[in-house]
């Protein structure tokens, strides 16, 4: 009776309502590929929607599991490397196309390496270096460029790559400051 109801219990910590979405992201994640390899106006059409949901996901399981109490070591692994796998894909995807430069690209992916080794070292001294304001402005609008560049509408879509990356770099240099303060110093 005891193993089943730990059985029970795990099943639910695991996949909970918030993990679930999270899991959906990344499986959205080939979809969303498939439509934008060779795109017309329909398939664009149709991965900026697959985009667009998947990118809602990340508001609402985060929501989710914090006012449902849902908060999972899972969620917090998977949550971010979702995150992450969208928005790269994205943009590999958008340079594939010549949308966005592969500088530029370079710039935002390496910020995102860059601060998930500094998450990782500051968490396995037992420090959480949470996202920040900045860092959520740097994904509204690296979402939005995405999405935008999708749909063709480049000069819109571009100014908000470059806000995207002002915020990725700002962002950036005050996690590294966090971390020297919290870990180093």
């Amino acid at each position: 009776m005891e193993e089943t109801a730990g059985k029970t219990q795990l099943k639910e910590y695991f996949l909970n309502t918030p993990n679930l979405l999270t899991i959906s992201r990344i499986l959205l994640i080939p979809i969303f590929i498939i439509l934008y390899l060779e795109p017309t106006s329909n398939r664009s059409l149709a991965a900026a929607v697959v985009f667009a949901f998947a990118a809602i996901t990340d508001w609402l399981d985060g929501y989710l599991a914090r006012t449902r109490g849902q908060v999972t070591k899972l969620g917090k692994l998977l949550d971010p490397i979702a995150d992450k796998l969208l928005t790269i894909t994205g943009l590999v995807l958008l340079v594939g196309h010549q949308k966005v430069a592969i500088w530029i690209v370079i710039l935002l992916i390496s910020r995102e390496v860059a601060i998930t080794g500094l998450r990782a070292i500051a968490a396995s001294s037992g420090t959480i270096i949470q996202a920040d304001f900045l860092g959520k402005q740097k994904m509204l609008f690296l979402t939005g460029a995405i999405m935008l560049l999708i749909l063709d509408y480049n000069s819109i879509g571009t100014a908000l790559i470059w806000m995207a990356l002002f915020f990725s770099l700002f962002s950036g240099i005050q996690y590294f400051i966090k971390f020297w303060k919290k870990i180093v110093l």
